[in-house]
């Protein structure tokens, strides 16, 4: 299995029960030292998890360049991954992306004061 990020290798491959995966598939992962995790039978919030990163990387990123080649592909989507977990905001963490200090930016303008407060007290 090739990764063009050098020592970074994949440790999980999430899948779904298609038929498409055969056990020589999991075998070649296995190889590599890939741990497969199939998903539970009837499991679509799973699934829609790893479809939703597909549909961001292609929507914010890969819809606005013309890839010349997986290696500039593979360059396009490890810029947009460390893009996304070190600088894009997450609303879900007040704004602040996934790496970042679990301290609370200042309150910006747009917040109402009675939807910061709402959101301090749920912590």
């Amino acid at each position: 299995m090739h990764t063009s990020d050098g020592d970074e290798k994949p440790a999980y491959l999430m899948r779904n029960r298609d038929t498409k995966f055969t056990a020589h598939f999991d075998d070649v992962l296995k190889a590599e030292g890939v741990k497969v995790k199939v998903l539970t039978v009837q499991s679509p919030n799973l699934n829609s998890r790893c479809k939703r990163v597909i549909q961001s990387i292609k929507q914010e990123c890969l819809d606005y360049f013309l890839v010349f080649g997986e290696q500039h592909l593979n360059d396009l989507v490890r810029e947009y991954v460390q893009y996304f977990n070190d600088d894009r905001a997450h609303s879900s963490r007040y704004l602040l992306p996934p790496r970042a200090p679990t301290h609370r930016r200042k309150m910006r303008r747009s917040y109402s004061i009675r939807s910061f407060a709402m959101n301090a007290s749920a912590d």
